[in-house]
């Protein structure tokens, strides 16, 4: 996994490795990772976040885009209650078997401004594989 434009941080609490990817602040901020399935099929890329009241003073909805392969959707992050509390957001998608990269980064147009604690990509009803800092 690397990451550009991010920092690792550990000032909030609640989070579950030894810390949580922190910024998300301007375009191009990105974190990525290379990952491999056995299958062909349909997978559910997660993703543990908070959204608090930013650097920008707002406490909104925010936007991510979620690159697999180069292939690029939306990921909206509601709102958390504050930087303590975490939620999960998911997008379903369909993976050949074989290697791929997938991008996890601020766009134009996404609003960012989130902390990132961990990331999923699991088969329905599967443990998956799930990466943490």
């Amino acid at each position: 996994m690397a990451y550009n434009g991010l920092a690792t941080a550990s000032d909030h609490s609640g989070y579950t490795g030894t810390g949580f990817l922190a910024g998300f602040e301007n375009t191009g901020d990105a974190l990525t990772v290379d990952t491999s399935v056995e299958t062909t099929g349909r997978y559910r890329f997660t993703v543990r976040y908070a959204n608090g009241v930013a650097g920008d003073s707002q406490h909104k909805r925010r936007t991510l885009t979620l690159s697999i392969d180069g292939t690029d959707r939306t990921l909206s992050l509601p709102t958390t209650s504050d930087w303590n509390s975490w939620a999960q957001a998911a997008s379903s998608v369909q993976l050949d078997a074989g290697r791929h990269t997938i991008s996890l980064k601020r766009a134009t147009g996404d609003s960012g401004n989130v902390n990132i604690d961990s990331l999923a990509l699991v088969q329905p009803n599967s443990a998956g594989s799930e990466h943490r800092w």
